[in-house]
């Protein structure tokens, strides 16, 4: 039987649960002969370990399986030759103290797994031998991943099990997850068979209100820790509530907005919803000195908490203004029920310590198994230790990510490791304070004085201090787009114009002016109107300062007010019969009621009200693709409506995409990818999968400069997602695909004999931070090729020379052993100025 077949039975043996003879009759055979392999499905071993180290490890295995596809541990079977031959020894009767065991897991997991033993008689060479069997479920679907409540060590302090770690099985080893693919695969049915690419993913629609990721984080590093350590929480049957700790500047809103983006992407069964609920309208609009209607979710107390919380979860906003907070706690608990969400309170220390202490009790009274709350806060002694996760800074290899990633961003050379250390220690492994310093570092101090500069003043007082700096060289218009933009929080060019009465033209010298300053973010919604905002402690700095940048600022911000509330009246709020659709379908497609769920959707969307809606759209594009009976046209056409009327959610997105691998041609793919890109889904694996789709484009095109197009977007799409979420995690992914992009793209451009383009990509790749032998080497070639070609393009060759320059300048400061690379370098700098 081949292999592939005997999985695929094993598998069927899994999910039906059968511990027998014939299970042990497809490992080991009438001769005694043992299928010479351990897989995903099973595991072979001597003997049960029952000493204190050995019991850890097998519970590693065991674990493993269960959060995989199940399995078997077959036991009294020895390893001959390694991977090759195995041999039955046999065991003694009852092998297994089964209570033992169920007590490890108890200790270690907090919770116990169905595992069922058998000891089978077989027959090997007219002899008996005794075989063990243990059967490990697989998880349900509808449970989350186990992971261990405490660690575990061997006798060299060296870690079997780690706390929070999820672990799964890859062929025959244990595996730690540590990236979004592993944590979308864990999430996924696990059916076994599919390929990586082909996991079966929940198709019904998830809400969410996240505010626009470069609103919250432009760039996210590491905290893999800290995401394991959630979704362990995730899984956690007791504590439905958990607060993240940390002073100022450390990252407790990033981190929950990524473990929220990473809930999105993974589609984890159960959660309906994402609700984001902040109070930090308070450091966006502090000008204002009142809250105002904005797209993102607020409250200032405990009242206006709940009641948004309902809101959220179904009630209509009218019937709650009566109530009292004990009437609206009770709502909200009940609605959770009703409607299982994830929410995120953030910015819980903005209000008074006593009203904390209320936001933390409510957390833990309305929040369930199925509801689950996450909080964040600066660090207190009002919660729990037990109940809390305190976000330290980054350090180590983690910082060194952060700063290099940061350098990339701000266009800043990478720093050494000296220099490293020195920012790791006076920013103490704050994110925030870390891009402060190398602001100021990128003013033209050095870096000790960029530090010196930092440390003689408090964090706060130090960032405004950098920040004032580099204001005050800002032009007026500027410095008005700058605060117009800090204090409504995100804004077109169009809405700028309507907000300040500046001209166009101005506005676009301002916008460039700030980006420069890399001081807003460009977020784009359609390609033809991006979207700008600022980071939190930029908007909050600059609140602060307002009144020492423009002149008399009162009468600019009270301007400012009134023309936003009038454009703020136009625009629409979340509305509860939109969440009420919603909740609708996703029950009626659970049940698969399709046209029921069509016929809830079709009562709404024909409101004039909702005609444009573009959530109800997703939805309805949603219901199509859920139902196996849509035809695939249908399905196509829904999407793309969704996308006419708006829809740039991520998950709509990946439904797309998920629908477009298996139906549509790989250029619809690549357009699905490309859009995904333009509208900010900030994910690295947008990229990857622009990639991947282009390479079974590329074997299809004969026109060599069609290739070079396709192959020149990749690489561009490739490099800009350096910015992009998964990155760090996927560092090696991509610095092997940019160099295989890289290397093919010269091929073609040397066939092609496009001395410029060739230029024009190697200086990209250059100024992208690629300082590898090949680029060098290339940079040197288009040097001496647009000498010796006497090509007449001055702004090329002193881009080409200003490059070269900086890469002698970079290889001699890190004393590179590149010598060959540095001796061409500055043999062509000669040349190159002897020409000019």
């Amino acid at each position: 039987m081949e292999i592939e077949k005997i999985k695929s039975s094993v598998s069927d043996m899994i999910l039906e649960g059968k511990v027998s003879q014939d299970v042990i009759n497809t490992f080991i055979k009438e001769d005694g002969t043992v299928l010479p392999l351990e897989s995903v499905l099973w595991d072979y071993k001597v003997e049960f370990d029952d000493s204190t180290h050995g019991l850890k490890k097998t519970l590693k295995s065991i674990v493993s399986l269960y959060n995989t596809y199940g399995g078997y541990i077959i036991y009294g079977i020895s390893e001959k030759i390694k991977d090759s031959e195995f041999v039955v020894v046999g065991v003694k009767s009852n092998h297994i103290d089964q209570q033992k065991l169920r007590g490890q897991f108890d200790k270690y997991f907090g919770k116990r797994i169905p595992l069922l033993y058998q000891e089978i008689k077989i027959t090997i060479n007219n002899g008996e031998k005794l075989v063990g069997l243990l059967f490990i479920p697989k998880r349900k679907n509808s449970e989350r991943s186990l992971a261990p409540i405490i660690d575990a060590a061997d006798e060299k302090s060296k870690f079997i099990l780690e706390k929070n770690t999820v672990y799964f099985r890859t062929e025959d080893e244990c595996k730690k997850v540590v990236s979004t693919d592993d944590f979308i695969f864990i999430s996924s049915p696990r059916v076994f068979g599919e390929q990586s690419s082909q996991y079966k993913t929940p198709s019904v629609f998830i809400d969410h209100n996240l505010p626009d990721k470069s609103f919250i984080c432009p760039i996210f590093v590491g905290r893999f820790g800290i995401l394991n350590e959630l979704w362990a929480w995730l899984a956690d049957e007791l504590q439905h509530s958990k607060v993240l700790a940390a002073d100022g500047g450390k990252g407790k809103t990033s981190i929950a907005y990524e473990f929220c983006q990473l809930l999105i992407t993974t589609r984890v069964e159960g959660i309906e919803q994402i609700i984001w609920l902040t109070a930090k309208n308070k450091q966006f609009k502090p000008i204002f000195n009142e809250y105002v209607s904005v797209p993102e979710t607020h409250f200032n107390d405990m009242s206006t908490l709940l009641k948004e919380l309902c809101i959220r979860t179904g009630s209509i906003e009218n019937t709650l203004e009566d109530l009292s907070v004990v009437q609206l706690t009770k709502l909200a608990k009940q609605n959770l029920k009703e409607y299982p969400s994830f929410i995120v309170i953030d910015d819980v220390d903005s209000s008074t310590p006593e009203e904390q202490k209320r936001i933390l009790e409510m957390a833990r009274t309305i929040s369930s198994e199925s509801s689950k709350i996450l909080l964040t806060t600066r660090v207190n002694s009002i919660y729990s230790l037990d109940s809390s996760i305190l976000i330290p800074g980054m350090f180590d290899d983690e910082f060194k990510d952060l700063i290099n990633t940061l350098c990339d961003r701000l266009n800043l050379q990478k720093l050494n490791d000296k220099n490293l250390a020195k920012l790791e220690k006076a920013s103490e492994g704050s994110p925030l304070f870390s891009e402060s310093i190398l602001r100021l570092f990128k003013q033209g101090s050095s870096i000790d004085l960029a530090i010196q500069e930092w440390t003689g003043k408090s964090g706060e007082a130090a960032r405004e201090a950098a920040l004032k700096k580099e204001v005050s060289e800002l032009s007026l218009e500027a410095k008005k787009v700058l605060v117009t933009v800090c204090t409504v929080g995100s804004c077109s060019k169009s809405e700028i114009r309507q907000l300040t009465d500046l001209e166009h033209t101005d506005i676009g010298s301002a916008l460039q002016e700030l980006d420069l300053l890399f001081l807003l973010n460009s977020t784009p919604f359609i390609e033809s109107e991006p979207r700008y905002e600022s980071s939190s402690s930029i908007s909050y700095l600059i609140a602060n300062m307002v009144s020492e940048i423009i002149p008399e600022a009162n009468n600019f911000l009270s301007k400012i007010k009134k023309a936003y509330y009038g454009l703020q009246s136009n625009s629409r709020r979340y509305h509860p019969r939109v969440g009420d659709a919603v909740r609708q379908c996703n029950a009626l497609l659970k049940s698969s009621r399709y046209s029921e769920a069509r016929e809830t959707l079709q009562s709404l969307i024909k409101d004039p009200e909702f005609k444009e809606n573009k959530d109800l759209y997703y939805l309805s594009a949603s219901i199509e693709f859920s139902d196996p009976a849509s035809e695939p046209k249908t399905v196509s056409h829904a999407f793309q409506q969704a996308y006419i009327k708006g829809q740039r959610k991520q998950q709509f997105f990946e439904q797309w995409y998920d629908f477009s691998l298996k139906n549509e041609s790989n250029t619809t793919v690549l357009d699905i990818c490309r859009n995904a890109i333009k509208s900010g889904t900030n994910d690295f694996r947008w990229a990857d999968r622009y990639i991947e789709v282009t390479y079974k484009i590329i074997p299809t095109i004969t026109n060599s400069r069609k290739k070079k197009e396709h192959l020149i977007e990749s690489y561009k799409v490739l490099i800009s997602s350096k910015n992009t979420r998964g990155y760090g995690i996927n560092r090696d992914v991509f610095k092997a695909k940019s160099q295989r992009l890289l290397e093919e793209l010269i091929i073609i451009l040397d066939a092609i004999q496009d001395i410029r383009e060739k230029a024009k990509i190697i200086l990209f790749a250059f100024d992208n931070g690629d300082m590898g032998s090949f680029t060098l080497t290339n940079l040197i070639e288009v040097s001496r090729a647009i000498r010796e070609r006497n090509v007449n393009d001055d702004l090329l060759s002193e881009n080409i020379f200003n490059a070269m320059t900086a890469a002698t300048e970079y290889l001699m400061q890190q004393e590179s052993k590149r010598i060959n690379i540095l001796d061409g370098l500055n043999e062509e700098l000669i040349k190159h100025a002897k020409g000019r």
